[in-house]
This record gives C-alpha cells, sequence and structure tokens, in this order.
C-alpha cells in the first residue's frame, strides 16, 4: 500500500537577491554569473561553449558534461564507468530503462546553480532525481541528457533557472512560496527544506488483512471514521483491494499518533475478522519499514488517481470494477495489483490555508475526500500495453461511476498521477493560472518547461522532449 503525503508547511530558503530572473545568453554573461558562485571558465573551455551552443546536434549535452566535470571536480559520472551503473537506483524499472549522457552528484546548492546555468546555455535536457520513487519513464532520469541527483544535499534553498538562489517563505516570496507548495517542478530545484518538528514518541499500529467478502464493513468504517476524524486527529488509514497468489483480499494500514491501543475512532476496524495482523505498540521508524516493505522496487509500475466524495456505496462499486478488470491481466508475469484508498479528511484540509496556504485548491467545505489509487506492478515488458491500459479502464470507470453518483471531485493528486492526467487542473483554473504567472516571473525563458521535461508541466506537455 502507499502512503498519500500532503505538502507539509515547510519554509524554503533561499537568500533573496536581483529581480533579474533570467538565463545569461551570452558566454560573457554566463561567466560573470558561474563567477559570483566563485566557479570559474578558461577562456580555451568558454569559446568552445560558444561553438556548441549554436550546434543543434545532441553533442551539446557531451559538451555539457565535459565541461561540469571541469567545474564540478569528482561529481559527474561518465557512461560507460562502473559508479554510474551502481547509480541507476531507482524504484520502478521504467525508470531504469533510461540512460542519461551523464550524472551529476552536486554537493551544494551552488553546484546546483551552476549545473543549471551550463545546461541551459547549451539547451541541454535535464531531470532532477530526489528519491527516485516516480513511476512512469523520465520523471527524474533522462535519455541522453543530464540526471542531476540531489542525494548528496539536505538543504532547503531554492535555484532557479538563472542560477539565482533564493531564501523562500511566505514572507519573502509569497507568490513563489505558494506556488512551490503544490506546483511539482516547473520553478526550480530546492535543495533544502526547513519544517517545524515536534516531539513524537511511541505509536500503535500495522497492517491487517482480510477476506475480501469484507469489504463492505470496510468501507462503512472507513466512511464512519473520515466523518469522525475532527473528533480525533492522531488517527491515520489507509484501506486497500490487492490480488495476490491467485485471490483477493482487503488490507488496512492503521496508525494511531499515540501508544494506545485500539483508540474508540478504530473500533469498527478491530472489529472485523483479520486473516493476518500486525497491530503493536512500535515506533513511527519501525512502521515506516513495514509500510515500505510493501512497496518493493524491481518491478514495472503504473498509478492513476482520482479523488471522491465520500461513500460505501460507491467503493463497493470501484472494487467490482477493480476485480472485472483485473480477471483481464491475472495472466501477467509478476502481476501485484492494489486498489488503494485514503481519507482525506477534514483535519488535514485545515493545514492547507496555513503558512500562506498551497495551490492544491480543497476547501474545507470539500471534505471527507476518498483519494484513489490503483497501482499496479508487473515483471514484463511484454505486458506493458494491457496492464497500462487495464488500469487506465479501471480509473476512467472510477471517475464515471462517481460522476453519475454526484460524488467526483477535480482534485488529482500528482504524486499518484500518470503522464496522461491533467494535475494542474485539477486545482482550479485560478490556481492554474496563478501557478503559470509565478512561473514566468521566475522562470522568464521558461527553462523548466523546455529542458526539464520529465513529470507534468504547467504548459500540459508533460515527460515530452523537446524537438
Amino acid at each position: 500500500m502507499h502512503a498519500f503525503t500532503l505538502l507539509a508547511p515547510a519554509t524554503l530558503v533561499l537568500a533573496s537577491q536581483s529581480v533579474d530572473f533570467s538565463s545569461p545568453k551570452t558566454i560573457s554573461s554566463l561567466r560573470t554569473r558561474l563567477g559570483n558562485l566563485d566557479y570559474h571558465l578558461g577562456a580555451s573551455v568558454a569559446a568552445e561553449l560558444e561553438k556548441t551552443r549554436f550546434n543543434a546536434s545532441s553533442s551539446s549535452c557531451l559538451t555539457t558534461c565535459t565541461v561540469l566535470a571541469l567545474l564540478l571536480k569528482n561529481q559527474v559520472v561518465h557512461q560507460g564507468s562502473s559508479a554510474f551503473a551502481d547509480e541507476n537506483n531507482y524504484w520502478s524499472d521504467q525508470q531504469k530503462e533510461t540512460t542519461p549522457a551523464c550524472r551529476i552528484n552536486p554537493s551544494s546548492t551552488e553546484d546546483v546553480a551552476a549545473t543549471l546555468l551550463v545546461a541551459e546555455f547549451l539547451n541541454c535536457q535535464f531531470a532532477v532525481k530526489s528519491g527516485g520513487h516516480a513511476a512512469f519513464k523520465g520523471a527524474s532520469n533522462i535519455q541522453a541528457g543530464i540526471t542531476i541527483d540531489l542525494k548528496y544535499l539536505n538543504q532547503f534553498e531554492i535555484v532557479l533557472a538563472s542560477g539565482r538562489i533564493l531564501n523562500v517563505d511566505e514572507q519573502s516570496h509569497p507568490d513563489l512560496y505558494f506556488a512551490l507548495r503544490g506546483g511539482g517542478n516547473n520553478f526550480g530545484i530546492v535543495t533544502r527544506f526547513d519544517f517545524e518538528t515536534f516531539p513524537q514518541g511511541n505509536l500503535w499500529g500495522g497492517m491487517n488483512s482480510y477476506p475480501l467478502t469484507a469489504n463492505a464493513s470496510i468501507y462503512n468504517a472507513f466512511n464512519n471514521f473520515a466523518n469522525d476524524a475532527t473528533s480525533d486527529p492522531d488517527a491515520a488509514l489507509i484501506v486497500a483491494v490487492a490480488y495476490a497468489l491467485g485471490s483477493y483480499f482487503c488490507a488496512t494500514d492503521i496508525e494511531y499518533a499515540k501508544p494506545v491501543v485500539n483508540p474508540p475512532i478504530f473500533h469498527e476496524f478491530t472489529a472485523i475478522p483479520t486473516l493476518t495482523s500486525t497491530m503493536r505498540i512500535t515506533n513511527l521508524t519501525d512502521l515506516t519499514l513495514e509500510l515500505n516493505a510493501s512497496n518493493p522496487s524491481g518491478f514495472r509500475e503504473t498509478y492513476t488517481t482520482a479523488t471522491f466524495r465520500n461513500s460505501p456505496e460507491l467503493q463497493i462499486k470501484i472494487t467490482e470494477l477493480f476485480v472485472h478488470e483485473i480477471e483481464t491481466i491475472k495472466d501477467a508475469a509478476g502481476l501485484l495489483p492494489a486498489l488503494v484508498m485514503q481519507p482525506i479528511t477534514e483535519p488535514m484540509i485545515s493545514h492547507f490555508s496555513k503558512r500562506g496556504g498551497n495551490a492544491l485548491g480543497i476547501a474545507e467545505s470539500d471534505g471527507p475526500l476518498i483519494l484513489l489509487n490503483i497501482a499496479i506492478m508487473w515483471s514484463s515488458v511484454v505486458d506493458d500495453e494491457r496492464v497500462i491500459a487495464a488500469s487506465k479502464r479501471i480509473t476512467d470507470g472510477a471517475i464515471a461511476l462517481a460522476k453519475s453518483m454526484g460524488l467526483d471531485h477535480r482534485f488529482i493528486y500528482q504524486n499518484y498521477a500518470s503522464l496522461d492526467q491533467d494535475v494542474f487542473a485539477g486545482y482550479g483554473e485560478a490556481n492554474k493560472q496563478r501557478l503559470i504567472e509565478t512561473s514566468k516571473k521566475y522562470d522568464p525563458d521558461q527553462v523548466f518547461q523546455r529542458l526539464q521535461p520529465g513529470y507534468f508541466k504547467l504548459n500540459g506537455k508533460n515527460g515530452r522532449s523537446i524537438s
């Protein structure tokens, strides 16, 4: 099953500088910008850059790799090296199949800024990898471009396309702060987060499995849990229907933020007989590792998503649709499909408007909502087309059912969306336009639309390379 994480009220930290956010257009301005970051471009290298810049061939990214290897000592990993193969570490097999011209492992925010300046100057496409946990090809890796891996950075600053580094919070840059809380990779590369923290002691939680016939009882309990969440915001829940080893079953992932066994808000769930259960008092690390083990890497992956008003009747109909479609592909090698549902409760939504708000476009009056994730793993590339088609039929059918019952909602959760879904339209037209305007202000040359094609783009060209 898959954890739903809303954007936390973080503070983006970046040093306020010039209001000119444009990228360097001449070799002289590039050398000046790099020099301001304490990177120095020799005259012979600069001359080679000038020649390559106007060469439309794919060699521009190879030149980018070469120049960055001079500027960033021991931080560029080239194709053919043993380290290059070792660093091809992604959750989904589709991402692993993509081969960049080189990988960049920056160790500072300034390294990221220098990388962006050179890549933009040479018109070299790039991808940015953080955890590498996206399902589809090209989300955080890129064919023949450069992949910037942030694994050595634990900061939270944002590097703009111009190479400028900003501290961002709701006072210093409220428009950019709002946009970064939901706007994806359309504005810059974030290298540092400042979070509000609190002490977390032991919790009560674990995972449970049930026969498929328990689904109606589970969905009634889900409905009551979501409606009662305001009475106890310490509770969290994921429910799923999955297929494995030739049979369907239901599952729940339950957490309670205090070391209290079986608090009242979960009584309906604990009254349902289980097939297996790991419920216990433990710590957050232990529960996180358990959840992570249910999402193994090394498979082909597809995600799709939708959002609905709360309704057990709708959940039952979607489950019937899921089972019907999985029956058509259950002979696919290594198939592990899951229908995952999580409540977006009113206490969750109440945090969305704090600290400058976010771009998601969900109001408290919308809640509670059901967040749907169709998550399918399989082993062989020969099954790609039919598995992805079945996933789409489930999602499209679920949306049609919700609309027929007056229970549909426009929100599309970016972390679970497939490339053909319009994430930003799901935020509402006003928020989408606000994101576009912010993008044009802080990235006037639209570098993150043109040269970083992976993931969800404000221009609608999700995952598409420029021609």
